[in-house]
């Protein structure tokens, strides 16, 4: 099998770590085809554990920025082809896997706006027992002259 063609030209280097890629074309996922773990590639680098799609970032790129993440831009988690990785800040790679969510009224957040928050607590009453939901309306009547009285 021959080693991949890496961005710079270089060969040579990783010539224990290609064998276990299933190098594919261009374009498609490289799978690796050593140990797994949670859907990860696993290799050790110098006594130190590491995961395959770094190493095969390392190899293709030369470096990775000390505190910065390798992404998948194919989302294969065994991939290992270096077109489909990419270096990101951790703050951008938290973002590209948490988006920001918005609520069914689109305020950014889930439950934050007052009509999600209305939604919520007339569901919580709902499910409530008939004395639970009488005591709540007693005290929630309370509050209420209690605020307006402060006036």
């Amino acid at each position: 099998m021959d080693l991949p063609p890496l961005p710079d030209g270089r060969s040579g280097k990783g010539d224990r770590f290609w064998p276990r890629v299933k190098v594919g074309v261009r374009d498609e996922c490289w799978p690796w085809t050593g140990p797994l773990h949670s859907g990860y590639g696993q290799v050790v680098f110098h006594r130190t554990p590491m995961c395959a799609h770094a190493m095969a970032f390392l190899l293709a790129y030369g470096r990775i920025e000390v505190g910065w993440h390798v992404h998948h831009t194919c989302e294969n988690k065994s991939c290992c082809n270096p077109l489909h990785l990419e270096m990101l800040d951790p703050a951008t790679h938290n973002l590209r896997h948490n988006p920001p969510q918005l609520c069914p009224h689109g305020t950014l957040g889930i439950g934050r706006c007052q009509a999600c928050d209305t939604e919520r607590q007339r569901r919580t009453r709902a499910a409530m027992a008939p004395e639970q939901r009488d005591e709540y309306r007693r005290r929630d009547r309370e509050r209420k002259r209690r605020v307006r009285d402060a006036r």
